[in-house]
């Protein structure tokens, strides 16, 4: 790199990997945090559309800072739901998480309203959608681009025995990625800690859950 600090700067001011926020304009999704098959495809579209945009911005600042030949390796949370993009398996973190929010809801713990407006600022490409944006952007060429299994502990067959201590185990890195999110929306309204109880119990309801549609990108880049 020529300058970390300069480029650390760009992607700040135009845009983080690889996702910089929640798409503007969502249609309503039942209290779910995240594309699920009942979404409208309407919401598919514009995560699709920001994470064209932001991942295009974190190529285009990352080339100016790599001299010609460099290497960049990125790994991605991808899907591999080319046919149905709404599709997403029962088990999956972000359902898992929805599920959870409305437990509180309906415990009388939170307001249907909060959690109704809440989103997640994340985008799981499929291995095509990622050749493409680079291949549009231009600065760099694919060098390998693998697919491997992805797995938070729960879907192992010989986790079932294990299933409550699986579920806090998830629970902790869920909490570690989303609580700062959730208490800047929800506040002082939330108690953190029963949200992710009430999400350990809803992993070890699905021990035995595949999971099949999530998959881990992992991308080798070089500079042009």
């Amino acid at each position: 790199f020529k300058f970390i600090a300069l480029f650390k700067k760009k992607v700040t001011s135009e845009g983080s990997c690889f996702i910089s926020g929640v798409p503007d304009r969502l249609e309503k999704n039942n209290m779910n945090v995240y594309i699920t098959a009942s979404s409208p495809l309407s919401n598919y579209n514009a995560y699709l559309n920001q994470f064209q945009r932001d991942f295009s911005t974190f190529l285009k600042v990352r080339s100016e800072e790599m001299v010609s030949n460099g290497r960049v390796i990125l790994t991605i949370m991808g899907r591999n739901t080319i046919d149905d993009p709404l599709y997403r398996d029962c088990c999956h973190c972000w359902t898992l998480l929805s599920n959870s929010l409305r437990d509180l809801v309906l415990e009388g713990l939170l307001s249907a309203s909060k959690v109704n407006s809440f989103k997640i600022p994340f985008y799981d490409p499929t291995k095509e959608e990622v050749k493409e944006i680079i291949r549009e952007e231009g600065s760099f060429q694919i060098n390998d681009l693998e697919t491997h299994g992805f797995d938070l502990g729960h879907s192992y067959e010989d986790c079932v025995s294990q299933s409550g201590r699986e579920g806090q185990k998830e629970a902790g890195c869920i909490r570690a990625v989303t609580e700062s999110m959730l208490v800047a929306h929800f506040g002082d309204s939330i108690n953190i800690d029963t949200l992710f109880s009430r999400y350990a119990h809803h992993v070890s309801q699905h021990a035995s859950c595949k999971i099949k549609t999530t998959v881990t990108l992992v991308v080798s880049l070089i500079r042009k």
